[in-house]
Parts: C-alpha cells; sequence; structure tokens
C-alpha cells in the first residue's frame, strides 16, 4: 500500500488544471508525510538487524543467506526508488538519513494548507518543483538507509562469521568473503534493473571481489612459496632503495630449486 501511494502521486500531478487533480495532488501529498516516516522507521529497523545479529557458525566457503538476502532488498529497492540521473549542476548529495527533510515536509504541507487565495501559474509551478524536490530528497534518504548503511553492516557481519568460522585459516576466509559477494552481484546482475541506479553498487562489490581475488592469489602463494616471495620482495626493496645487495648463492639455489620441483604439482592441484 505504501508503494501504491507512492506511484499514485505520480499519477496525480499538480500540474494538472483540474480542481480533481489539485485535490488529489494535495491528498497524496499528505499520505506521503504520512507514510515516509513509517519507511523510514522500517528501513532503519533492516539496518539495527544487521548491525546487532550475531554471526551464524559457518561450516564451508559458501555464501551465506543474508548476502541473497540483502541483494535482494537492494535491487528491490533500486527498482523502486532509481537515483536520477547525474546532472552537473547538482552535485551535492545528502549521504545519511535525517529529519530535516521530514520536518520541512510538515512546514510545505502546513503552508500550503494556510494558503486560501489560489495560486498563480508561476506559484503552482514553483510548488510543484518544491514538491517533487523534497520527494526526491526522501527516495535519496530511504535509498541511502537501505542500501548504503546496511552494506556496510552486512558487510561487518560477514566479515564477524568469517574471522570466527576460519580463525587460523586465512586462504578460506578469504575465499568465504570473495563467494559472498559474488552472490550479491550474481543477484543484482540477474534483475532488469536500469544499469544507472545499479552501477555504484556493482562497482563497489565488483572492487570488493577484485581485492579479495588478489588476496587469495597473495596468500596461496605465501603459503607454497613464502621463501621465495620474500626474497623476491626484500631484494626488490634493496633496488628501488638503492641498496648494495648481498646475495646468498646458496639460499639463491635452494629457491631456484624448490620453486623448479613444486612449480607444476602446485598449479596442477590449484
Amino acid at each position: 500500500q505504501d508503494n501504491d501511494i507512492i506511484v499514485n502521486r505520480n499519477c496525480a500531478s499538480p500540474q494538472s488544471a483540474s480542481r480533481l487533480g489539485q485535490f488529489l495532488a494535495t491528498s497524496y501529498d499528505a499520505l506521503e508525510n504520512c507514510v515516509w516516516p513509517k519507511l523510514h522507521s522500517l528501513a532503519m529497523l533492516n539496518v539495527d538487524s544487521a548491525k546487532n545479529a550475531k554471526p551464524a557458525t559457518v561450516a564451508a566457503v559458501s555464501p551465506h543467506h543474508v548476502s541473497r538476502r540483502f541483494a535482494e532488498l537492494a535491487a528491490a529497492v533500486l527498482a523502486l526508488f532509481p537515483p536520477p540521473a547525474p546532472e552537473p549542476s547538482h552535485t551535492n548529495q545528502r549521504s545519511r538519513i535525517g529529519s530535516s527533510s521530514l520536518l520541512e515536509a510538515d512546514l510545505i504541507q502546513q503552508d500550503r494548507s494556510s494558503i486560501s487565495p489560489p495560486l498563480s501559474p508561476s506559484g503552482k509551478r514553483a510548488r510543484a518543483k518544491a514538491l517533487a524536490t523534497l520527494h526526491r530528497e526522501r527516495e535519496s534518504q530511504l535509498r541511502d538507509a537501505l542500501i548504503t548503511n546496511l552494506r556496510d553492516e552486512v558487510l561487518g557481519l560477514l566479515a564477524r562469521m568469517a574471522t570466527d568460522a576460519f580463525p587460523e585459516q586465512m586462504r578460506d576466509r578469504v575465499v568465504f568473503l570473495a563467494n559472498n559477494y559474488d552472490m550479491i552481484l550474481v543477484v543484482l546482475k540477474r534483475r532488469k534493473i536500469d544499469a544507472h541506479a545499479v552501477a555504484t553498487l556493482t562497482t563497489f562489490f565488483e572492487g570488493l571481489l577484485a581485492r579479495q581475488r588478489d588476496a587469495y592469489v597473495d596468500t596461496t602463494l605465501d603459503q607454497n612459496f613464502g621463501q621465495l616471495v620474500a626474497f623476491v620482495k626484500t631484494t626488490e626493496q634493496d633496488l628501488n632503495t638503492s641498496k648494495k645487495i648481498n646475495l646468498d648463492a646458496e639460499h639463491v639455489e635452494f629457491l631456484v630449486h624448490h620453486f623448479a620441483k613444486n612449480w607444476e604439482p602446485f598449479f596442477t592441484e590449484s
């Protein structure tokens, strides 16, 4: 019902010249003033739920269901409240939920109800523009609550799960997080959402996934060829700082033979 009110408001645009259109527009504006605080509270309940959740026991590195639920919810919000196309003249965007716009909505509504003479055409256009701006701000605030804030809390929850489930297995923690990020991306890309609307969220998780892949490579190499990796890093630093390099021939020979003996089984098993 809340979504019906928001969608139907657009059908009763204040630009309508008929009295019925103006009445419906005013009615839907009043209803939205009642509905949006409820949507705000529901959004914060989702955020608090993820923030206060205790990490569940994880027995495998497969994706956790909380990742899919977050992705489904984020996709639904982006479908209902897609962000506007970027405009060069509008660069100041709010990033957190606040109560100022709700108070502003009440003041605008009270101001409108106190006007007895009919508005001029220019006044109607200015009022419609102000209400449209307020409507977009409310949508932006709801998106921030359910996506930005909830995203951060879900990431924190996944990190706690990985640490509790794999306290000593660094590579398993990396794989677990990478699988969850990949699950979120799969769900977002399967939903038929406008590319611009979902671009910010997908770009964010693609970056996280790329970093986990790099961490997986580093961790795997370190576990199997740790001495060789350390030698290369140390030697590279000495070269960059123009330090004199004193190589231990026996140690270098050992590293070369170890890599030559183990690289093929390592890559075959991986």
